[in-house]
């Protein structure tokens, strides 16, 4: 498993390690970005913002043939955590306009690239922390979210924001272009189209709740710069709501290789090979 961090701008070079992020701009943090590789030819990859400004960017592109097969099937989890004293939204997109929302980067005040991309989000007596590894040798990607053992009880939701598609593409979604979705009892497996490969999302625990809505107009600003088409829609097939006591953390595992199965966290997971010397 390989991990890099990745940006156009020096000051924040390949293989930095550790971020504080109190205090950083939108544009520091959306043009910062990593990557993690399953050996295999698949990978995931993003920025520290959590916005996806690539094309490229996913939380899974699946190698089912590569270099002639990959698809990219799982774009992002747009989060969102409820407690006592409000809503505290985590994710952040970039729209068509050029607005940004939700802002959730802003609740962001670190991010570590080792053992591999972890961010920490703190907003009113709430802190959580969002972990990401790719399993070596398969098309699965998990996701651990912690809740600090200080924080507000708390509902974590999940908007998955799923795909189908060759990586240099984009989809243009339609009202009447529903995936199919067959719930299980550890998950729910979803298809874009006959013929495509399924895609399998499973949680330890929490609530499923089917949507079936697009997120139209979704703007990829690195496109836009390499006079690239730069908007792109995203299918949201539901939400899963987890409820987080002080201390928890909930992992959801999403694969193109099975049948949906709530794995436990993959602490085995080789470590990263570091691409260069943090700077300061």
């Amino acid at each position: 498993m390989l991990l890099s961090l990745l940006s156009d701008q020096p000051e924040r070079a390949t293989g930095r390690v550790h971020l504080d992020l109190v205090g950083r701009t939108w544009a520091a943090l959306e043009q910062t970005e990593w990557l993690l590789t399953n050996g295999i030819g698949g990978y995931a990859s993003g920025t520290i913002s959590g916005a996806n400004t690539r094309r490229y960017h996913g939380l899974l592109v699946a190698a089912f043939d590569p270099p002639g097969d990959r698809r990219l099937v799982f774009s992002k989890i747009d989060e969102r955590l409820r407690t006592a004293v409000g809503t505290h939204e985590l994710a952040t997109n970039e729209w068509q306009d050029q607005s940004v929302s939700p802002k959730g980067y802003r609740l962001l005040t670190a991010f570590s690239a080792q053992p591999h991309p972890t961010w920490t989000y703190e907003d009113g007596g709430v802190c959580l922390t969002k972990e990401i590894i790719l399993l070596p040798g398969q098309n699965t990607v998990q996701v651990r979210y912690r809740l600090a053992s200080d924080s507000l009880p708390a509902e974590l939701d999940l908007i998955w924001l799923v795909n189908h598609r060759d990586p240099h593409g984009e989809t243009d979604g339609k009202p009447d272009a529903l995936y199919q979705q067959m719930m299980t009892e550890r998950g729910v497996l979803i298809q874009a189209h006959a013929g495509a490969h399924p895609l399998a999302l499973a949680w330890e625990r929490g609530v499923y709740k089917r949507t079936d809505v697009w997120h139209y107009r979704i703007y990829y600003a690195r496109e836009a710069e390499r006079g690239q088409w730069a908007t792109e829609d995203l299918y949201n097939p539901g939400i899963t709501t987890v409820a987080l006591a002080p201390g928890d953390s909930v992992t959801v595992t999403v694969t193109a290789d099975g049948m949906p199965m709530a794995l436990p966290w993959q602490a085995h997971a080789p470590a990263l090979i570091d691409t260069g010397s943090p700077q300061s």
